[in-house]
């Protein structure tokens, strides 16, 4: 039978699938065992769920700006209709949130390749920019958050019992996803370098299909012509800014929500602490393990707002709202997502697979 053999697209898709689940599972079991359940269930009686509404409509902007920053990645191959982008981006998310991985990315490209004729590897060589970018402003908006709120609670949970200071950890982590894009710029400027090292590498290894892989090789970096010049670099950074400021609004509306703002002394106290935990739960679940980061989200939000100062929040409290604030994220995306899928006439995920 077709669905047994090894190399079969459908067995591949429903083995991430299944792989996906079990690491969603085993997460989401460590946060509800880790939780009061009874208390959980007395805060979410006292939510006040029509806060949802511009929570939804917060991301859908922040989903807006994403894909007008991937337009002008883009821009030097084709000028696209950021109405198509946008389409692409919500049905890549879709498929994030549902396979474990990261897999949406490829799914993001293979759409985006038949609704504009740029080759897949240019596409997924601008979401791998995209990605890069993301890392940058988040952990930029750490970096400024970290100056004015005392994180020396996020950075005494570092495994092995490591003890570093939340200054070092922030410098640490921005060097890392500065020298990242730094070296994207360099390579963006001067590819020969790199094509001939990756050339030489599948030479060395007799890899197959040489001809095929040096193609790819080739139009993967095309994606990142977009980083030659500084001043489109630093407008792609600006771009990114609306990005995961209107991400922020979800966090910051779902709080009003659960009345997490009267917690805090002040209202600047509450804004930042709001954008840290976007950020840090953000870079902290970006493990492309579990689909849509289920389990891992909830586990690192609610710790950074447990751990972080200022507002006193309990477990109980911080989970209930972590995991409201993830299905805010997952599940309009995944609606959306279908409705474009069933309304443009786009291939069934499974039927990409099998491309």
């Amino acid at each position: 039978m077709k669905i047994l053999q090894p190399n079969n697209p459908s067995r591949k898709l429903a083995l991430h699938f299944i792989f996906g689940l079990i690491v969603s599972i085993a997460l989401m079991a460590i946060f509800f065992v880790t939780l009061e359940v009874d208390s959980l269930v007395d805060i979410l009686k006292e939510v006040n769920y029509w806060m949802i509404i511009p929570s939804i409509c917060s991301y859908l902007i922040s989903v807006f700006f994403r894909s007008l920053r991937w337009k002008y990645l883009l821009i030097h191959l084709k000028d696209i209709k950021i109405r198509i982008l946008y389409v692409v981006v919500v049905i890549g998310y879709m498929a994030n949130s549902l396979l474990p991985m990261r897999i949406g990315e490829l799914v993001r490209s293979y759409y985006l390749s038949n609704e504009s004729n740029i080759s897949k590897s240019s596409a997924l060589a601008t979401i791998l920019v995209e990605r890069v970018l993301d890392a940058v402003t988040l952990l930029l908006f750490i970096g400024v958050g970290a100056v004015f709120v005392p994180m020396s609670g996020i950075s005494s949970i570092v495994p092995f019992g490591i003890n570093i200071s939340s200054t070092v950890l922030v410098i640490l982590f921005i060097a890392i996803f500065f020298g990242s894009l730094l070296t994207l710029i360099a390579i963006a400027k001067n590819p020969l370098p790199m094509r001939k090292f990756v050339i030489k590498v599948t030479i060395l290894l007799s890899l197959p299909f040489k001809d095929k892989i040096s193609s790819f090789i080739e139009m993967f970096f095309n994606g990142f012509t977009s980083l030659k010049d500084l001043k489109n670099v630093l407008f792609l950074l600006a771009l990114s800014v609306p990005i995961w400021g209107f991400e922020a609004g979800v966090f910051s509306f779902m709080a009003h929500a659960f009345h997490l703002d009267s917690m805090f002394g002040n209202w600047w106290q509450f804004i930042l602490v709001m954008f840290l935990t976007t950020s840090i739960s953000n870079v902290g679940s970006s493990i492309p393990a579990a689909p849509g980061g289920i389990g891992l989200f909830e586990l690192v939000a609610r710790e950074t707002l447990v751990w972080l100062p200022f507002g006193n929040i309990t477990r109980e409290i911080a989970g209930g709202y972590v995991a409201l604030v993830h299905a805010v994220l997952i599940i309009p995306l995944i609606i959306l997502g279908q409705i474009f899928l069933w309304t443009m006439n786009f291939k069934s995920i499974k039927d990409v697979f099998q491309d």
